[in-house]
């Protein structure tokens, strides 16, 4: 390894080890919102045709999400791929009295592919997702297999006067049906699938950004300072 003789190396190595460093981050796993610990009304069916989905909102902070967890009844039958997705949201119109409805997937999740039994089933991130402050996505379950029809998957939904609890900062907003694949979409409200949905909360000390404008301001000095002189001949 070559050693730092150079008195403009000897004085950047500090600044790039502060400057590592120097944005300190809070990291604070959190539940955004939740309802399972509703009784279920009924369940869902998700297949092939059939799929489901949940809109959920965020609070005004930003989240890294972490984890959906979905409440399943028994299945009618397996053997499918049962896929859990984050989507975007397409936001609707007033003026045509036009609903929110699930937009393009984001990410798929993973966790259990075939959940033919009663229970609470997790799907994790699989990659680093960002969900933004006050903003709407969905939560989207369809089967996976074409041809398989008969194969039927079962999400728990509330209703009724438990149709609007939940617990965490965020909210749970419409719910969603498709009978065509997802191609022509039903909203029901206060009609909630049973889920949850997890994530980090990443925020940057306030100090912190301070103290890196002041690393870099520094930086560059000691660059300007270091630079050879030009002279004209």
């Amino acid at each position: 390894m070559k050693s730092l003789t150079h008195p403009l190396r000897r004085l950047l190595l500090p600044i790039a080890i502060a400057l590592s460093s120097a944005v300190a981050w809070k990291t604070n796993a959190a539940l955004i919102v939740s309802n399972l610990d509703q009784p279920p009304a009924a369940p869902a069916d998700t297949s092939t045709d059939s799929w489901n989905a949940q809109a959920f909102r965020t609070d005004g902070q930003t989240w890294e999400l972490t984890r959906v967890t979905l409440a399943m009844s028994d299945a009618i039958k397996g053997g499918a791929v049962f896929t859990v997705e984050l989507c975007a949201n397409i936001v609707g119109n007033p003026l045509t009295s036009s609903d929110d409805l699930p937009g393009d997937p984001v990410a798929t999740l993973a966790g259990n592919s075939d959940p033919t039994g009663a229970g609470n089933y997790d799907y994790n991130a699989q990659e680093l997702i960002i969900l933004a402050p006050d903003t709407t996505y969905w939560v989207r379950a369809r089967g996976s297999v074409a041809g398989m029809d008969q194969t039927t998957y079962r999400w728990n939904f509330v209703s009724g006067d438990t149709g609007t609890v939940h617990t965490g900062p965020g909210t749970l907003e419409l719910a969603a049906g498709s009978g065509d694949s997802g191609s022509t979409w039903t909203t029901f409200a206060n009609e909630p699938n049973i889920m949850s949905v997890e994530g980090n909360v990443v925020v940057p000390e306030p100090a912190s950004w301070g103290r890196l404008a002041g690393l870099g301001l520094l930086g560059f000095a000691l660059w300007r300072r270091a630079r050879p002189a030009v002279t004209n001949s």
